[in-house]
């Protein structure tokens, strides 16, 4: 069970409260309304789907960005698209088409690191699987 909030959720950008029933946006740990989340150079408001940056507290749309040349230091961008709480409770509650990511497993990278041995430590193994098949650990 969760614990109880015993502090209300702030709106990072207008700093009110937010209830339970609002409609919000996430960006990183930060939370806004949906009316509040807009870019502080230009005021025009983001949408989930949109890109944007976040720089020194204040998030910035595509047409703001310093320079586009990748992520810097103290400048995450934000690749994917902006989440409501409805698709985050969704997801981690299992009902997301896809199922949840956050078990540490990414679905680009499904294979392993492969293993690249050195001709002296290919010898030793070799050695030891024709003592036995199977091979303690501390070979």
């Amino acid at each position: 069970f969760p614990a109880p909030r015993l502090f209300p959720r702030r709106c990072s950008r207008c700093r009110e409260a937010v209830g339970r029933s609002e409609p919000i946006q996430r960006v990183l740990e930060r939370i806004f309304h949906e009316r509040c989340l807009q870019c502080g150079a230009c005021e025009r408001r983001l949408r989930r789907g949109d890109e944007f940056v976040l720089q020194n507290g204040s998030v910035l749309c595509r047409g703001h960005f310093p320079g586009d040349s990748g992520p810097r230091p103290g400048f995450p961008r934000h690749s994917g698209p902006l989440k409501s709480e409805d698709e985050e409770g969704a997801h981690s509650q299992g009902k997301g088409s896809q199922g949840s990511h956050e078990d540490g497993k990414d679905p680009k990278r499904s294979k392993r690191p492969r293993t690249i041995l050195t001709t002296q430590q290919r010898r030793a193994f070799k050695a030891s699987f024709e003592v036995s098949s199977k091979p303690c650990r501390k070979v």
